[in-house]
């Protein structure tokens, strides 16, 4: 009886331990340890370093500060965040570009359905996230971003060449278009007054309150009227990052949009001027923290702010 119950407890142990280290297995995958709704989302420098010659990866870098050509990770290639990425039939708004255009980028870079694309970027992950956010709109949901970007890889001490990537093309079609990851004007105006969607402001608080303007990114103009859209709430992407440009813990994000009524069970939207850093709200929403129901408004205030016929308010947050 006793070696029965002493085989049980074993059995007990080894299984605990079993589970344990696949789990720890899977996060560290990506070379992370933590608990977000999607692990795979973010990677660290050690693990980028090591999958560099992975011919099912492609490293992406969208750069506002440095040189491409000058230094980049190997085999990388340049991405445009400001011409590749979005509709240049609206130079007003950074609207995201047609499926078109997008797929004909993926298939100029060299990738295809499989690939595995990480996102690099020197704009404390900002146009990573919005790129990522774009991959999923159009059904590229292979994603990662390397986390804390170029910081990140500079302060673990990894290398930058100047050898030109050699990339094959693709011919890569656009399949499907997400429609649940972004929402309209329309969409915006019907809701205002339902309890079960939440709009989160992801802009900083002097613009939210109207203290300074809100501008259009692509053309520094300041828009007509000053606030935020009625109820909602202001959540400044940089409040999801630590001083080194990584994410807060899965537990300090969480309870950031707690706080302020965000919950699970709402369908959330995320807005700013001109949908760049709603993108970032909607990132850590969707992918780390694993909120269902997440969209961007994407023409955001570039939009909302600029018509006379949509309520807008100031103030600071509630």
């Amino acid at each position: 009886m006793v070696n029965r119950i002493l085989i049980g407890i074993a059995l007990v142990i080894i299984i605990g331990i079993s589970l344990a280290v696949v789990g720890w297995q899977r996060l560290a995958s990506t070379g992370l340890q933590n608990e977000y709704a999607n692990p795979g989302a973010l990677v660290s420098p050690e693990w980028l370093e090591q999958h560099l010659q992975d011919p099912q990866i492609r490293v992406i870098e969208l750069l506002y500060n440095s040189s491409y050509s000058r230094a980049h990770i190997k085999g990388s290639v340049f991405v445009d965040w400001i011409h590749d990425l979005s509709d240049p039939t609206y130079p007003d708004r950074y609207i995201v570009a047609s499926k078109a255009a997008i797929g004909e980028l993926l298939g100029k870079i060299g990738v295809n359905r499989n690939t595995t694309v990480v996102l690099v970027d020197d704009l404390q992950n900002r146009l990573s996230m919005f790129m990522f956010w774009v991959l999923a709109y159009y059904g590229h949901d292979n994603a990662r971003i390397l986390n804390g970007g170029r910081s990140a890889w500079e302060a673990a001490g990894m290398p930058y060449t100047d050898e030109v990537t050699q990339v094959v093309e693709t011919q890569y079609v656009v399949q499907e278009t997400n429609q649940q990851y972004r929402v309209g004007l329309d969409f915006i105006r019907e809701n205002l007054n339902n309890s079960d969607v939440v709009l989160v402001d992801a802009r900083s608080p002097q613009q939210y309150s109207g203290e300074e303007p809100g501008r259009v990114f692509n053309t520094g103009q300041a828009h007509k009227r000053l606030g935020h859209i009625p109820g909602a709430i202001n959540i400044p992407w940089k409040s999801n990052l630590r001083a080194d440009n990584t994410f807060k813990s899965y537990e300090e994000l969480l309870s950031l949009y707690n706080s302020k009524g965000i919950t699970k069970d709402k369908f959330v939207v995320t807005y700013c001027n001109e949908g760049l850093h709603a993108a970032a709200d909607w990132f850590v929403l969707h992918e780390l923290l694993g909120y269902p129901n997440v969209a961007v408004y994407n023409e955001s205030m570039a939009e909302w702010a600029n018509r006379e016929d949509v309520p807008i308010v100031l103030g600071p947050n509630p």
